[in-house]
């Protein structure tokens, strides 16, 4: 006999009817989501519980899921997204129940089944497991993303670790709605700014967790059923600039050491075909050969995850002579840093030279071209649509360093570089580009700044070694 503990909160939409376990006749296993009258909180919450049934026998074992008073309406009737979160947890369970081989259910009992399809486990913190998941494999360019993604968990669950059986599609599908909201609007506190930056998140944590169900002998996928609500981005055309628009950054004169770093920054990543930022701040210096100036590097963004290491070798053009005059180290820095530009000597990460880009954007460029919002990765767009007009997309793609569409015959045919060296010339020749002359008046004026800002800096420096001199001998 099933015991009776109270009043079953019904559920009677059509939907609900449909996926209710049909009588259990003792032949084969069932589980049953369920509300149970006696398990109401005075504060009017409920907590969700699971009823498996074995030959007759039944075990009721509590959730993580608890539903709060707004859930119901004041007839005591679950609300629409209260109830599908409801179903989603049964069909989780049901789907764990389908995996688990027949020989084992034929076999076990209510207790067993419970502990297999993960109801019964403890033991397994999620949080710890992921941390050392991190350290042993994700590679140090990745794991600050992979970071950000355990922080986005922890925002999610309210600081607390969680036990890694307990992790279901409705758990994955509310994780990636609550990162979804944070991407509505510009509230304070707001931590996720980017809508694909979510996919991201969600395979760290799909990854990690996988792994643990392979340690653990999780039988069940909660990343199956995860659905990514669907939202309309920018278009292309908002991301990129105009060739009117990178104009007038070129003919910019930009007033300070910030806005002038800045500057170069960003027009020395538009001439070498929209380069990212990372790959600027780590590159060495360039090869000199018969054909000028080429640079030899791997996109630090997709070089742990592509085949060919995502190796691309870019020309220098004359038309970076003025970004050059402020960016490149002189042959001594060249032979202590063993980089091409002197950014590594000026900040110490990439992401900080690209906060600075875009803190100047935001502060000069937005005013300068009309108040338009972009950042500094629109310098690729604007590259990409630049480039365009002079070829096809197949060669855009490749002059960006893109997966190429055609993989096995790339095994087949050395590659060419030197055709997205061409076009990238005639893209750059359709802008006007400062003089000799101005390029030597940056160079002098810049090298002012430079030794003025040095001079500041050793300022600083000597009076916090004065204050901390004083502070220990008055100790």
């Amino acid at each position: 006999m099933v015991p009776t503990f109270g009043k079953i909160i019904p559920r009677k939409s059509k939907e609900t009817d449909i996926l209710r376990t049909t009588k259990n006749t003792g032949e084969m296993a069932s589980v049953k989501a369920l509300l149970m009258e006696r398990d109401k909180k005075s504060d009017g919450s409920w907590p969700l519980k699971i009823r498996v049934t074995q030959n007759r026998k039944s075990k009721y074992v509590k959730t993580d899921v608890v539903f709060s008073k707004s859930d119901f309406y004041g007839s005591g009737k679950l609300r629409p997204s209260a109830e599908a979160r409801m179903l989603r947890v049964e069909a989780d369970m049901k789907e764990k129940l389908e995996g688990i081989p027949k020989a084992f259910l034929e076999k076990a009992g209510v207790d067993e089944i419970a502990a297999r399809l993960g109801l019964d486990r403890r033991g397994t913190d999620f949080i710890p497991f992921y941390r050392d998941w991190v350290e042993k494999r994700v590679t140090p360019e990745s794991r600050r993303m992979a970071d950000c993604a355990v922080s986005a968990l922890l925002r999610y669950t309210g600081g607390k670790s969680f036990d890694g059986s307990r992790v279901d599609s409705a758990f994955v599908q509310d994780f990636v709605d609550f990162l979804y909201a944070e991407t509505d609007g510009d509230a304070p506190g707001v931590k996720v700014k980017c809508v694909r930056i979510i996919a991201l998140y969600v395979s760290y944590f799909k990854r990690a967790w996988t792994e643990m169900a392979d340690r653990f002998h999780y039988e069940w996928d909660p990343f199956s059923r995860v659905r990514y609500p669907k939202r309309v981005s920018p278009s292309h055309s908002q991301r990129a600039l105009t060739a009117e628009e990178i104009q007038k950054v070129i003919d910019w004169v930009p007033q300070g050491f910030a806005a002038t770093v800045a500057k170069a920054v960003l027009l020395l990543s538009f001439c070498l075909c929209g380069t990212n930022i990372a790959d600027l701040y780590e590159v060495a210096p360039p090869a000199i050969t018969p054909q000028g100036r080429i640079l030899k590097f791997r996109r630090k963004k997709t070089r742990s995850r592509r085949k060919d290491g995502a190796y691309i070798e870019m020309r220098v053009p004359e038309e970076a002579a003025w970004a050059l005059a402020v960016l490149e180290c002189s042959p001594e820095e060249v032979a202590r840093t063993g980089r091409w530009l002197r950014l590594s000597s000026w900040y110490m990460a990439d992401r900080v030279v690209s906060n600075l880009c875009n803190g100047i954007i935001r502060r000069d460029l937005t005013i300068l071209l009309g108040c338009k919002v972009f950042s500094a990765y629109s310098f690729r767009h604007g590259a990409a649509t630049a480039l365009r007009r002079h070829t096809d997309m197949a060669t855009v793609a490749e002059c960006l360093n893109h997966v190429s569409p055609f993989p096995v015959t790339d095994r087949y045919v050395e590659k060419d570089f030197s055709r997205i060296w061409k076009v990238n010339a005639e893209m750059l020749s359709d802008f006007t580009w400062p003089s000799r002359k101005d390029v030597s008046e940056t160079k002098r004026r810049f090298a002012a700044l430079t030794k003025r800002k040095a001079k500041k800096h050793k300022g600083r420096a000597e009076k916090k070694a004065k204050k901390m001199t004083e502070k220990e001998s008055g100790e």
